[in-house]
């Protein structure tokens, strides 16, 4: 995996991860992949976590199962 920090035309931090696919293997068998500010040299960025899911209704519940999110977590689905 490839973290890094870029600076965008507009002057705002650009957050860049290169996924091998060794990366997307383990994202398939269920292993997130967390990273944080302070990796990338961003540290009032929150931490990351990539996980993977077929649909978005399986993703939210396998984060709701692990305890992730709740009924008060905002949820943006993109399509």
């Amino acid at each position: 995996m490839i973290r890094a920090r870029a600076m965008g035309t507009d002057g705002r931090h650009v957050l860049v991860l290169g996924l091998s696919r060794g990366n997307v293997e383990r994202l398939l068998d269920g292993q997130p992949i967390r990273v944080t500010g302070e990796s990338v040299g961003i540290p009032d960025l929150a931490s990351v976590l990539i996980v993977f899911g077929e649909t978005e209704a399986v993703l939210e519940a396998e984060m709701r199962n692990a305890g992730l999110i709740s009924d008060e977590t905002v949820i943006r689905r993109s399509t």
